[in-house]
């Protein structure tokens, strides 16, 4: 939509990171997974753990929002929405993982018992809070930049 409107160009970094990772899942549809989810979302490889795939993603994320300073504050909002969309997609799997998710990351609580989730649970909330995170940075950002160009706004 926004190559459409010129408001990013088609051979921009921004918009071929994303529209590789958003055609990734989409090619898995309709009978993803969670650890279908997981591994096209955070681009798993055999040889690389969790948290590799995950500084790996926080790294090209913060690339992404440099790169964003750069564009409208449309762009943000999209990429804004994918991390949303893709956190929907996840706790879409289970509604253990959703109330994990509630407890643990949006009311920041710990849970004693969290040593004895599985590990593909473990890695599911890790990419939970990690989408979480990066819809609120590129929100945020995108509202900074709204208010910068429209000053009244604010």
């Amino acid at each position: 939509r926004l190559v459409a409107k010129n408001k990013l160009q088609k051979d921009s970094s921004i918009f071929q990171y994303y529209y590789k990772r958003t055609n990734r899942i989409l090619s898995l549809i309709p009978g993803i997974t969670l650890e279908g989810t997981l591994d096209s979302f955070l681009y798993l490889q055999d040889s690389k753990s969790i948290h590799q795939s995950l500084d790996d993603a926080s790294m090209r994320a913060e690339q992404m929002l440099k790169l964003v300073e750069k564009e409208s504050g449309q762009v943000s909002d999209v990429i804004s929405n994918y991390y949303e969309a893709s956190k929907d997609l996840i706790l879409s799997h289970s509604s253990v993982l959703q109330m994990l998710y509630i407890d643990i990351i949006k009311n920041r609580t710990n849970i004693p018992f969290k040593d004895f989730l599985r590990e593909s649970t473990k890695t599911a909330l890790k990419t939970l809070r990690f989408a979480d995170e990066e819809a609120q940075k590129f929100r945020c950002f995108g509202r900074q930049q709204a208010a910068s160009q429209n000053p009244l706004a604010a």
